[in-house]
């Protein structure tokens, strides 16, 4: 997998190779890229280009890309989503074959659990705007069969409402990140079903 975030400024490509477990599911072995976000803050994305498509480059021909998740804030403006977007065609349309948008998700964080589940109305509107307006507009501007797919995650620690003086939470909050986590993995499945099992890999250099 990689991962493209937005949200903080990577210095450089990491790369790490690791166990990935939920509750009681069967363990696999993923290697993860974490890379410098897209529409970096000090606008380094040209600097950040070369090294991005050799890096795509070089683990495509090792291993082959499962996935590239692009990580965004949830309440990031639309129009900023499909800026980074676009920077992200150009950067990978020099490659061949040219259905690497068919391994892409779209992680949106700071979705964060509420007691009960009783979310802000802000954060509701804003996950429908996503799911009702970015996503279909993403479709149609890039032509793509299938709107892409994409995941709401917590990327808040996790904190008793004990500690407010409230009822203890504890189990509610880690099933809570559990199914984030859940919903994640069966995206990334779902990908991999409908290529076949097959992973992106670049036909030759660019």
């Amino acid at each position: 997998m990689m991962i493209f975030s937005r949200q903080r400024l990577v210095q450089g490509i990491s790369e790490r190779t690791g166990i990935w477990a939920i509750d009681d599911d069967v363990k696999k072995i993923i290697t993860a890229a974490d890379t410098p976000g897209l529409g970096d803050s000090m606008h380094r994305d040209q600097q950040f280009q070369a090294a991005f498509r050799d890096y795509i480059q070089d683990v495509g021909h090792r291993l082959g890309i499962d996935a590239f998740l692009l990580v965004f804030q949830y309440d990031s403006p639309l129009n900023s989503v499909m800026s980074i977007l676009e920077g992200f065609h150009k950067l990978m349309d020099v490659f061949e074959p040219k259905n690497w948008w068919n391994h892409v998700i779209l992680v949106f964080t700071r979705v964060d659990y509420y007691p009960n589940l009783k979310f802000p109305p802000t954060v509701l509107h804003k996950k429908q705007s996503i799911s009702e307006v970015l996503i279909p507009s993403i479709q149609k501007k890039y032509s793509l069969d299938q709107p892409p797919k994409y995941a709401f995650m917590s990327s808040k620690p996790r904190q008793c409402s004990h500690a407010k003086k409230g009822m203890c939470d504890c189990s509610a909050i880690l099933k809570y990140h559990t199914d984030q986590m859940k919903t994640l993995k069966s995206r990334i499945s779902a990908v991999l079903v409908e290529n076949e099992g097959e992973r992106w890999r670049p036909l030759c250099d660019v």
